[in-house]
């Protein structure tokens, strides 16, 4: 679709409506009768608490009855915004000509524009000709525009809507200071006021086909700007946009009859409440560009019920949620960050917004896996020095670990950090007190000398060091290894998983992170450098270990060693012969003990006798 304006095409936006001198017969009920009682004079009515007057036997039905009529209407206060100022009326109510001295009735002073909707009263109306009234109202506010909207006569007083606050503001200057019928001034009153739309199935009919007539079909564009202004419209009713009704059944009509609609123009409606938009981006789904400007939107949040859809242009200005950023950068960044896709805001190109756009492409992303292995070559290498060193680590014996001092250099480092990963109230149970008092954690320790020293350099220090921690059994089924780095000259892999502490209290889980740095010395590689992150097990992650039987530890020597393996078919054969396990299960179990054939007949003789052995693992294939 082309990103230009859709909008200019077939249609002219600032046509001006043909008001005509027919007059229909209203169906629009409200009454704006806002003249006091007697001669308006408030003063002789004074305040008092008697008992009838109170509020308690029928609820607030009394209440309402006798409160002043002007708070009755869905009226806006002359002066300010917002309930205060209808306080300050009431103030002058109560208190009359020594109470507000500010207080100017309904109709008089300030005009809030808020709604921007306001209603012109004149009391007696109907005295006076229409097209008479009407054009010497237009003359004596000119060069400012006037357009009555929906001129009513009821209880021999008249009454037309403004869309403008301009207008308005000219409009109540005009009080009494035109005359008619001879020497006759006119009264007018002006009030800010929120019309309401008497939706028979006639005006529904009506708004659908005007809206035929504003829908250009070449673009796919529809027109509603200013829609109550319409020469159709505006003699039959107050149809504005902003009313929820009005609005609703204008969405229904573009779901039913322009699905396809991409261009969608909403300028000067007034609107406000962005909850009449909140099913546009359902029964527009394609649309593309929309305009929205000189409406009353404060904050760019109430668009948040439209971000789904896929515009490209946008127009928002002359809307109060302009004001409240400091730079227009800031503006265009605060839209595109809502509407992504967006190039064109305010009539001006924009740079497009960095965004990753999967859906939309439809990008495949890499299928998941447990473990990385940047060589294949590496993988039975990587993997039985972690078996060798684990068997090691989780000794039933904690002083076997000073073994573990065969698989580092002896220039190796190796640096501990612990932290919790549930909030302080929870730690009582699990605590890692263990770990974080020689934890090298740089937010715990400030001191650059106490840093200096929980790094362990040389592989008698880090096999001494790993001595005092507590004894593990580590689950493997849990474990995953990312190989990232597999060469001739350095092996570099991660590994992380799950580890119990049987002798602590508790027994508790705790999860581990694990980066291993590897080096050629000799015939095999030896450790450089260690980094072992610990922290509490989540209680998914300790309810999912573990479910897989590992064969205990047994107290032993056994070397450390990365260099060949020794004849690993012979053993199966061995272990198969002595426990009567098939080729298949032998081999699982040499494999846990690390090839260890005497730890692989303990094991099983101890996993046999509690019955935790299938019994596939005795069928043999001939």
């Amino acid at each position: 679709m082309p990103r230009h304006n859709n909008f200019n095409k077939g249609r002219n936006w600032n046509r001006q409506p043909d008001f005509k001198g027919q007059q229909f017969k209203s169906d629009y009920n409200e009454h704006d009768n806002r003249q006091s009682q007697g001669n308006g004079d408030f003063s002789n009515r004074r305040v008092s608490f008697k008992k009838g007057n109170r509020i308690g036997k029928h609820g607030r039905k009394d209440f309402i009855k006798n409160k002043p009529h002007f708070l009755l209407e869905e009226d806006f206060p002359m002066s300010g915004e917002g309930p205060s100022n209808r306080s300050n009326q009431m103030r002058g109510f109560r208190h009359g000509k020594g109470g507000n001295r500010n207080y100017q009735p309904p109709g008089h002073g300030y005009l809030s524009d808020q709604t921007g909707w306001f209603k012109a009263l004149i009391p007696n109306g109907a005295d006076y000709d229409k097209q008479i009234l009407l054009g010497s109202l237009k003359s004596f506010v000119a060069p400012v525009e006037l357009i009555p909207i929906y001129y009513q006569i009821e209880d021999h007083d008249s009454f037309f809507y403004i869309d403008s606050i301009k207008s308005a503001e000219a409009i109540l200057k005009a009080d009494k200071q035109i005359t008619l019928n001879g020497d006759k001034r006119i009264n007018i009153k002006v009030t800010s006021i929120m019309p309401r739309a008497a939706l028979t199935d006639r005006l529904k009919e009506k708004i659908k086909m005007v809206m035929v007539s504003r829908y250009n079909t070449s673009t796919k564009a529809l027109d509603l700007s200013r829609f109550h202004i319409d020469p159709e419209l505006v003699e039959d009713s107050c149809c504005a946009v902003s009313r929820p009704p009005v609005m609703t059944v204008i969405l229904d009509v573009i779901a039913e009859h322009i699905p396809t609609l991409q261009a969608l123009n909403f300028d000067h409606n007034s609107l406000s409440v962005t909850e009449t938009l909140s099913s546009l981006a359902r029964k527009a789904p394609n649309l593309q560009i929309l305009y929205l400007g000189n409406n009353k939107f404060h904050h760019l949040n109430a668009l948040n019920v439209i971000k789904g859809l896929p515009l490209i242009e946008l127009k928002l200005e002359g809307n109060p949620l302009c004001k409240r950023f400091k730079s227009k950068a800031e503006y265009e960044s605060a839209v595109q960050k809502m509407f992504p896709k967006v190039t064109k805001l305010d009539g001006a190109e924009l740079t497009p917004a960095i965004s990753f756009e999967l859906e939309e492409r439809k990008v495949k992303l890499p299928d998941w896996h447990s473990s990385f292995l940047c060589s294949e070559e590496g993988r039975d290498l990587v993997t039985q020095f972690v078996q060798q060193y684990f068997s090691l680590y989780d000794s039933t014996d904690r002083n076997m670990r000073q073994s573990l001092a065969d698989a580092y250099h002896d220039s190796a480092v190796f640096s501990l950090s612990a932290a919790y990963n549930s909030p302080p109230g929870q730690h009582n149970i699990n605590r890692l007190n263990d770990y974080l008092s020689v934890a090298r954690n740089l937010k715990r320790n400030n001191d650059p000398e106490r840093r200096e020293l929980l790094i362990k350099k040389g592989k008698m220090v880090i096999a001494s060091f790993l001595t005092e921690l507590p004894c593990t059994l580590h689950d493997p089924s849990s474990f995953t290894l990312d190989l990232s780095i597999y060469s001739p000259h350095m092996i570099i892999f991660t590994l992380t998983g799950v580890f119990k502490e049987p002798e602590t209290k508790g027994t508790p889980h705790r999860h581990f992170f694990r980066k291993f740095v590897l080096i050629p010395v000799g015939s095999g590689f030896a450790l450089v450098n260690d980094v072992l992150f610990v922290t509490n097990a989540t209680s998914d992650q300790a309810k999912k270990s573990f479910q897989t039987p590992v064969a205990p530890p047994v107290a032993g020597p056994s070397p450390v060693s990365v260099a060949a393996a020794p004849n690993q078919l012979e053993l199966i054969q061995s272990l198969s012969v002595q426990t009567g396990m098939n080729a298949e299960w032998s081999r699982k179990c040499l494999e846990e003990t690390v090839w260890d054939l005497q730890r692989s007949l303990a094991a099983f003789t101890k996993l046999n006798q509690d019955g935790k052995i299938p019994p596939e693992a005795f069928v043999k294939i001939t």
